[in-house]
């Protein structure tokens, strides 16, 4: 078995080699080319289709406040919050 699997590992190997090289050789015109693609825009486009599928308004997040603020619900989270309450209190009888 080790014989069968030993000519695997070593085309395994060199696959890797050559894949080593070629990112080496071919960064600069990889960088060159992601550099072209307007992901600003797109993103921002994809937002902006995501917040009218869902119906709402874009709200940007701010890492820092978000952490901040994490023990209290977002905007878009109020509803969720308002929802849960009520069922809370069904279980209350049961403690």
């Amino acid at each position: 078995m080790r014989r069968l699997f030993k000519p695997l590992w070593v085309l395994l190997a060199v696959i890797f080699l050559i894949e080593a090289w070629l990112w080496d050789h071919l960064e600069p015109v990889v960088e060159r080319v992601v550099a072209r693609i307007p992901l600003r825009a797109f993103k921002h486009w994809l937002a902006e289709k995501i917040a009218a599928a869902e119906g709402g308004e874009m709200v940007p997040l701010r890492a820092g406040n978000r952490q901040h603020d994490a023990h209290r619900a977002a905007a878009d989270q109020e509803h969720l919050v308002a929802a849960i309450a009520p069922r809370e209190n069904l279980f209350s009888c049961f403690v």
